[in-house]
């Protein structure tokens, strides 16, 4: 075989390479695509589901050992929760919202308690799993999934969540906070910030960031949010 000949068999054998594995690689991008929406789809099937109240969620707070791992009804919502006031607490309005940016949405829920707080709902392994926040805990949700956050007079974190096998962490983004005395001991990413005008710019560019979706807690935001289909 010459050459010429050669060649043409290897440029031939490289093209008919690259297209088999261009049509892999394609075929497993929507199969991807296709397992995708699937999973999302049934994400939102199970999120229904639980808010209509015709399936429950599990506690996944473990440090509460009364609680954790119980399983619960919307309508026991007073029952999931530590810091309410009395079992006969409502949910008052949902967000359905990315709250740790991995494509997944959770559901946060407000209640109408006497000392207010939220409840998140997180899909994992097939189950809905139940976190509670205080109220001061999860303050002014963003659309990108950013709140603010505050135990005292003196101290405020702009936070983030990420969540794990054991639950979710709490990744401050940036902290403000006053000793006795007032001195300043503020941080940006976890590293010590002295400057005023960037802590001050980093606040106003949150405030300014778009609000979250909140509904009103009925059967019928709850079927326009997750379609009539479901």
């Amino acid at each position: 075989m010459n050459c010429t000949r050669k060649a043409a068999v290897c440029i031939s054998f490289l093209l008919l390479l690259s297209l088999t594995v261009y049509g892999a690689e394609e075929r497993a991008d929507a199969a991807m695509g296709e397992d995708g929406a699937a999973q999302e789809a049934e994400i939102e099937k199970t999120y229904k589901s639980i808010l209509l109240g015709e399936s429950n969620f599990i506690c996944g707070d473990w440090f509460n050992k009364r609680l954790f791992n119980k399983s619960f009804n919307i309508k026991e919502i007073g029952q999931a929760v530590t810091y309410a006031d009395s079992d006969t607490v409502n949910v008052e309005r949902f967000a359905v919202i990315d709250l740790d940016g991995d494509g997944e949405d959770e559901v946060v829920l407000e209640l109408d308690c006497y000392n207010g707080g939220f409840v998140i709902l997180h899909y994992q392994n097939g189950e809905v799993y139940s976190f509670e926040q205080v109220y001061r805990g999860l303050m002014g949700l963003k659309e990108d999934g950013t709140f603010m956050s505050s135990d005292s007079a003196v101290h405020t974190c702009i936070e983030k969540l990420v969540f794990s096998d054991i639950g979710y962490s709490e990744i401050k983004l940036a902290e403000l906070y006053w000793d006795s005395k007032d001195n300043a001991d503020h941080s940006i990413y976890g590293e010590p910030c002295s400057d005023e005008e960037l802590i001050g710019a980093v606040w106003t560019r949150q405030e300014q960031k778009p609000d979250a979706q909140w509904y009103d807690f009925s059967e019928k935001n709850i079927n326009a949010v997750f379609g009539e289909n479901y």
